[in-house]
């Protein structure tokens, strides 16, 4: 799909949802058949051949449950930025990631986005909220 409308897509959603902090991986990987026939390298060979199909487009790691600064979503957020790490380490083609959330004005505090856009900073990505309340 990448290869067909490359050139007319500002961006693209490569792998969603990869961390899940409960499966008990030491990289928090989340079980997946992907994870399951390829292996961990399944997400460098998605942004490595999103990059190929589509040199101009940024590629986006996208996850949920980050936003907050409860233990849960403070111990996911860790393993994502590991993850955004260790991509960018590799060389691996990703540009930014996105926080798809469903915050209200009873959940949205101005530390908890402060907080997510900080660890951008930090890793040198582009960060995008998807969806505010």
């Amino acid at each position: 799909m990448a290869g067909r409308y490359a050139g007319k897509m500002h961006s693209w959603d490569v792998v969603n949802e990869a961390v899940d902090v409960k499966s008990g991986r030491p990289d928090g990987l989340r079980d997946s058949p992907w994870l399951e026939l390829i292996g961990p390298g399944y997400l460098e060979l998605a942004f490595r051949a999103a990059r190929q199909a589509d040199p101009s487009a940024l590629l986006t790691y996208n996850d949920y449950g980050i936003e907050l600064d409860t233990q849960e979503q403070i111990d996911k957020r860790g393993q994502v930025m590991m993850l955004v790490r260790r991509l960018k380490a590799r060389g691996v083609p990703s540009t930014r990631w996105a926080c798809r959330s469903h915050l209200t004005r009873a959940t949205r505090r101005e530390q908890d986005s402060s907080i997510l856009f900080a660890s951008c900073a930090r890793w040198a990505c582009r960060c995008s909220s998807r969806k505010w309340m």
